[in-house]
């Protein structure tokens, strides 16, 4: 405790902080300072920072009458706030003798008459209507000082005013100067500042944040004073946690330690709102994504009137607390429950009828666990809930100013469609623009840019000073209630921008906003097949969830080699064609329907896929068969030369048809729109993709083909310890399996209804 307040500064504090709020430790004075020149003098708020010859003075001398002549008569700028003033009020002026002798002491015999040598000024001081010094007199003495030392001259007096917007403080000076040697009030000086001092609170900024669904802050600074924005020359924020306790948030005088620091902003701001009163926040973006637990702003500000040598007038701390996400209904890892209990169900229903071989459990076993590692494929349950790799949501909304726009009609005949997203008067807003404006015409008319407008009680006023920035460059579209689209995008109803492919589907986002390079290269993306890539094939996910793969490949006898002559490598060239029968089955009609339908009826299209796959799961466990994969197989198998046929059974080719079949439906689970968009964004975005499409579904199906040829043969490496497991387990195999895409089945049907499907007919 002693080491941290002995780094920080908790003036003011009197009780450690023990939860969130703002604190503000505000300068006790504040000044208004005669500033300009002789012939044009005036009452600012400008500390003055001269150091040489005074900007101002006002000269007077002894006069023979008892009439003070006024020498200074200056007014301040309007006030645009109702303020009330309770405190102290000082004038404070500065004066000396144009000489530096002491003449003005030697005949002072009688001070405070014509017969003496003091001066005293006499102080008039209105605020707003009320005068709080009239020709109050100051201290009298007698001066024999010049500019570089003068004389100060206090007049003090208590202070209980209200100021409307448009009063002013005016200030009068009248002079007795008894004095034969002439005398000179300065100001403009950074040592006379002769002025007006306000002990009294006059500033009351506002402060606040909030934390967008991507963990992205949004900081709000409300300038409140009588002369508004003008009286804060510099705002300086530092963001500060995460931490365990509330008063480890504080301010720190220096630079705050690394490891606390996440995040810097500073004037200028990002952008602006309108905030109750008709007064205008200050509005910046954070650039980091905040993790739960306490946080602290850490505000420095600086006044006009604030010495510049100061680093910081007034300092405040907000704390506040970023919470943990909304939990889903059910995490991804529930997914467990599933394969495990499925395959426990199975084993108990074997053992009701006979005990089955020990061997015939391990492969059972080891299908279920190897069944896990599509845990970190599946999407959590929740109400409304998308996955980053999904198609955007079909909208069509309204637009600012009258009419409407869908997503179909803004990706018409175009490559792509950058699409900015932020809530009502978020700074991003502006920032999106910039960054668009600076790219927009890079890309001509190939590409459509459009934002859109959304949060809570959404108003298409809302949208008027930036739909008046934009001035028709893109459209500006209104979200339905409570975020309905901006819900159903990786966004979430927050700021961002996401890039979307030809066809529908998301290619790339980002949080905030999206840098020119940054949106060139995914545009670059979107039109090459959507940024993906058949290496996809091969990542750690798709391997995890392939993995089950490796147990129902098991080989059920050996292969003997063949007794008449065939073509090299025939069991290799037979098995590498009855999966590309597999897998072209289910890859044609998604391909076709990413053509047909694109990203806009995508839902529907995994709805249908999800129903197929629970068919064949039903199929399985029932009839240990999948119908149509065992009727095409047949046929083609029947048109297979005799020689072959002789060599190598119709169950082993049907088999191997099935593991091609089996691999594009686990590839679809660890990759939802990965051959959607290899192949029907490249026929959508026309031009070359009619031939590169259907070049890239064909090389597909080969690498399909190879891809499950190399799991047979990793599966057939025990060789009789491979093979004793396939032969005792074949019979069983095919259920177990069927048990198993049942889990997947559940798990996918229902996150359907509850996320992309609720969202559609209820968002």
């Amino acid at each position: 405790m002693l080491s941290l307040f002995s780094t920080t500064n908790v003036d003011g504090l009197e009780t450690l902080p023990s939860g969130p709020g703002l604190e503000w430790e505000m300068p006790n004075e504040h000044y208004l300072f005669i500033n300009g020149s002789e012939q044009n003098p005036a009452l600012g708020r400008n500390f003055p920072m001269v150091t040489g010859q005074p900007a101002g003075r006002a000269d007077f001398s002894k006069i023979g009458s008892a009439v003070n002549p006024t020498i200074v008569e200056v007014s301040s700028e309007p006030v645009s706030e109702t303020v009330t003033l309770n405190g102290n009020v000082t004038v404070r002026l500065y004066a000396s003798l144009d000489s530096e002798n002491t003449g003005c002491r030697i005949t002072n015999g009688l001070p405070g008459t014509p017969l003496g040598g003091d001066t005293s000024f006499m102080v008039t001081l209105n605020v707003g209507s009320t005068t709080v010094m009239d020709s109050e007199p100051t201290n009298s003495l007698a001066m024999d000082k010049d500019w570089q030392n003068a004389h100060e001259f206090l007049a003090t007096s208590s202070l209980n005013a209200t100021m409307s917007p448009g009063d002013v403080i005016s200030l009068t000076v009248e002079v007795e100067h008894n004095c034969g040697l002439n005398g000179i009030l300065w100001w403009g000086t950074y040592d006379l500042y002769s002025s007006v001092v306000l002990d009294a609170d006059i500033l009351t900024p506002e402060l606040d944040v909030m934390v967008d669904d991507n963990g992205v802050m949004r900081i709000e600074f409300t300038p409140i004073s009588p002369w508004g924005q003008a009286s804060y020359t510099h705002v300086i924020f530092d963001v500060l946690g995460p931490y365990d306790e509330w008063y480890e948030a504080v301010h720190y005088d220096s630079i705050p330690p690394e490891d606390e620091h996440i995040d810097h902003m500073e004037s200028p701001e990002q952008g602006t709102r309108l905030v109750e009163g008709n007064r205008s926040a200050l509005t910046w973006v954070g650039n980091k994504t905040l993790t739960p637990g306490v946080h602290a702003i850490d505000v420095c500000l600086r006044l006009v009137d604030g010495d510049d040598n100061i680093r910081c007038h007034a300092i405040g701390v907000l704390r506040f607390m970023v919470e943990e996400p909304d939990s889903a209904l059910l995490g991804a890892a529930a997914f467990a429950i599933l394969p495990i209990t499925g395959a426990l169900g199975f084993i108990g229903w074997l053992f009701n009828r006979n005990i089955p071989p020990w061997p015939v459990l391990v492969v059972i076993g080891l299908i279920a666990l190897t069944a896990l590692g599509a845990i970190g494929a599946m999407p959590d349950m929740n109400i409304g809930e998308s996955r980053e790799e999904s198609a955007a949501p079909s909208f069509n909304l309204l637009t600012h100013g009258g009419g409407d726009a869908s997503l179909r009609e803004l990706l018409d005949g175009k490559d792509a469609l950058v699409l900015g997203v932020f809530t009502i008067g978020s700074p991003s807003a502006d920032l999106q623009a910039d960054d668009f404006r600076d790219t927009i015409d890079d890309f001509g008319d190939s590409v459509a840019f459009a934002q859109l407008m959304t949060g809570k009680s959404l108003e298409m006023v809302d949208g008027d000073a930036h739909a008046a920035n934009l001035n028709g460059s893109w459209p500006l579209l209104i979200d339905e209630a409570d975020g309905g689209v901006a819900g159903q995008l990786p966004t979430g109803v927050a700021d961002g921008v996401v890039i979307i492919d030809a066809a529908g589907f998301v290619v790339d986002w980002r949080p905030s906003s999206m840098s020119t390079t940054q949106i060139k290269s995914s545009v670059d993306d979107a039109i090459s097949g959507g940024g993906r890539s058949v290496l996809e094939m091969f990542d750690l996910l798709t391997l995890l969830v392939l993995m089950p793969l490796l147990f129902v490949g098991l080989p059920a006898r050996r292969v003997e080699a063949p007794e008449e002559v065939l073509v090299p490598f025939a069991g290799w060239l037979g098995t590498f064609g009855a999966a590309t029968i597999g897998f072209t089955v289910w890859a044609v009609p998604v391909s076709l329907a990413a053509i047909i339908l694109g990203g806009h009826s995508w839902t529907f299209v995994e709805l249908v896929l999800t129903i197929w796959l629970g068919w064949q799961a039903v199929s399985l466990i029932v009839w240990q068969r999948v119908p149509e994969i065992d009727f095409l197989t047949k046929m083609t198998y029947n048109r297979l030369p005799e020689v072959y046929r002789r060599w190598r059974d119709e169950e082993m080719f049907i088999w191997d048809a099935r593991m091609g079949h089996w691999f594009a439906w686990m590839l679809w689970v660890a990759a939802p729109t990965l051959i959607a968009q290899l192949v029907g964004t490249r026929v959508v975005a026309g031009g070359l993709g009619f031939l590169t499409g259907p070049l890239m579904l064909i090389f597909l199906i080969v690498l399909a083909g190879l891809v499950t040829l190399m799991i047979r043969l990793i599966a057939a490496i025990g060789g009789p310890i491979s093979r004793l497991g396939g032969s005792l387990a074949r019979p069983q195999m095919a259920r177990t399996w069927g048990v198993v895409l049942a889990g997947y089945v559940i798990w996918l049907l229902v996150w359907l209804m509850l996320g992309p499907i609720w969202a559609t007919l209820v968002g």
